[in-house]
């Protein structure tokens, strides 16, 4: 039987902006326009486009000390997944019936590389602890898990491909079973020029900093930062205000026949740039369906479908 869980919390953070009214603005005018970042110190023309989150403020949610020891990727992590949970409202049973599952392909990239070339730099052992601490791809589940207080189960789920899907499987399983009674549900990836060196290298960005996303035969990938949380729990007899999840059906061909018996109901499409990627969404189509695909507000990532989602809710 198919899972299936409540959607009752919602909130992200990327170029968009920060929260579901940004996100819903910035898809009501103009999409957001891309930096383009330097990628290889041997080649000071060599720029890959990039949709950067802004800055993100947590003065009240922690300590002075404790974010300080925080790096970016972990402060998106915590600011979105604290409003989510304050959007989803208090909760019977308390935060030890409350589970976490973040989803991220590449981790905490940035701070990866510095501690990286910490060692490079200085030999090994001389690495800073607190890098080397905030370089692990579960950090931010652990400090989601001290800061916000969940005492429920944690899992970080990493891999290049359908890790967010896997994450959501995870989630509505734990639900399903009755292992908790709320999920907070995070997909996080980040960018560094490290990344843009090897997409720039096998000719996958785009030339103009365009995503054309329903351009299934061409590359137009623009990388994007982004992060996004979702509050999940058993459906009731209410109508949540975000709608219910399924469980992930994973296919290639034509669109499952319970996806096109409504020819109203929309379709919308993950599509990120990607021609290999591109492929599979073209033998979903045609259909009669209204189809959508909104990256180019946010750019592309290997979790970066969960902002599809978000909007696909709103």
């Amino acid at each position: 039987m198919t899972a299936c869980a409540a959607l009752v919390g919602l909130s992200q953070v990327s170029a968009a902006g920060t929260g579901i009214e940004a996100l819903r603005d910035a898809l009501r005018g103009k999409r957001p326009e891309p930096e383009w970042v330097p990628c290889n110190p041997a080649d000071p023309d060599a720029r890959v486009p990039v949709l950067r989150c802004g800055a993100v403020r947590l003065e009240s949610l922690a300590e002075p000390a404790v974010l300080r020891r925080m790096d970016d990727f972990s402060r998106r992590a915590l600011l979105t997944g604290s409003l989510a949970l304050r959007e989803a409202g208090a909760l019977q049973g308390g935060s030890e019936r409350t589970g976490l599952v973040v989803a991220t392909a590449y981790g905490p990239l940035t701070t990866m590389f510095r501690y990286l070339d910490q060692v490079l730099d200085k030999g090994d052992g001389r690495g800073s602890p607190v890098l080397f601490a905030n370089s692990l791809h579960n950090a931010p589940a652990s400090y989601l898990s001290l800061l916000l207080g969940l005492r429920g189960p944690s899992l970080t789920v990493t891999g290049f491909h359908h890790a967010f899907a896997r994450a959501l499987g995870a989630a509505l399983d734990w639900l399903s079973r009755g292992d908790v009674a709320r999920v907070l549900l995070i997909a996080d990836d980040e960018f560094h020029p490290v990344l843009g060196y090897g997409l720039r290298g096998l000719g996958r960005c785009a030339a103009d900093g365009r995503m054309r996303p329903l351009a299934f035969d061409r590359p137009s990938w623009v990388s994007g930062e982004t992060c996004v949380a979702f509050v999940l729990e058993r459906p009731g007899d209410d109508t949540p205000r975000w709608g219910r999840l399924a469980s992930p059906i994973p296919f290639r061909g034509p669109l499952p026949q319970t996806t096109t018996e409504d020819a109203r109901a929309p379709v919308f499409l993950a599509a990120r740039g990607d021609p290999d990627e591109g492929r599979g969404y073209a033998a979903t189509l045609p259909t009669a369906a209204p189809v959508a695909a909104y990256s180019p507000f946010w750019g592309a990532n290997p979790t970066s479908e969960a902002m599809t989602l978000a909007v696909a809710a709103v």
